[in-house]
């Protein structure tokens, strides 16, 4: 965050939850990190900004949801963008790196982290393809601010994050890697690294065609992994 110009833009600040405010009537937000040309301005827009709930972005089932950071009064959200199956270890971290899903990074490292990912690119198809996953706000770890990077709004699937699981006591064994979508427990330890909701035996998933679609555990894994790519070429079979 401290890298990024003052004179910010919609397109080189926060996560993909706050870019796409302007286009559910939101951009109100949006105009309030815009256009600083000195750091004080800078610094006092994002506190301001990551201390407004956004409800689109709070999932009903999950309590945490609707809390803030202790650290800094962000607000959570519920919904991570899909990055893939290729996650892999890049300037420190696993978790957010994948590079062959709807929000593919390209580089951590680089400037410009993203590449565009267009329509035509999506090989797969629009309707076979998973663009949004849910994840219950991961509050003891302080995971999850909506207007944060993309390191606090997207996951791979399956991912090897293991950040704050491997973290406990020293002596505690880590977290699944790779770890898939299953059922997990608001403060578990390694809640925050995989995709998950408190609805009854599954979640919902929003698809590159638009559309809403519930997956269960027992049926997702692994067409669910088939589904993260854009241009895999898997045959998806539910």
């Amino acid at each position: 965050m401290g890298t990024l110009p003052y004179t910010t833009n919609i397109e080189s600040f926060g996560s993909w939850t706050y870019r796409i405010l302007s286009f559910v009537e939101q951009d109100s937000l949006q105009k309030i990190t815009v256009g600083h040309t000195a750091s004080p301005a800078y610094l006092n827009a994002i506190g301001q900004i990551r201390q407004i709930p956004v409800t689109m972005f709070q999932c009903p089932s999950d309590p945490n949801s609707t809390l803030a950071s202790t650290s800094n009064q962000a607000r959570y959200s519920s919904y991570l963008g899909v990055t893939g199956t290729d996650d892999w270890f890049e300037a420190g971290d696993f978790g957010s790196n994948a590079r062959n899903g709807f929000f593919a990074v390209s580089s951590w490292n680089q400037a410009n982290t993203k590449r565009p990912v267009k329509m035509a690119s999506i090989t797969d198809g629009t309707s076979n393809t998973v663009a949004i996953g849910e994840r219950p706000a991961h509050k003891a770890g302080d995971y999850g601010w909506w207007y944060a990077t993309d390191f606090d709004s997207l996951l791979a699937h399956p991912s090897n994050d293991d950040y704050y699981g491997a973290a406990v006591g020293g002596g505690s064994p880590a977290c699944p890697r790779p770890s898939f979508f299953r059922q997990d427990t608001l403060e578990g330890r390694c809640a925050h690294t995989h995709y998950w909701s408190m609805h009854t035996g599954g979640a919902n998933w929003g698809l590159a065609d638009g559309s809403v679609r519930f997956l269960t555990y027992s049926a997702a894994n692994p067409t669910l992994v088939s589904m993260a790519t854009i241009a895999g070429g898997e045959v998806v079979t539910e």
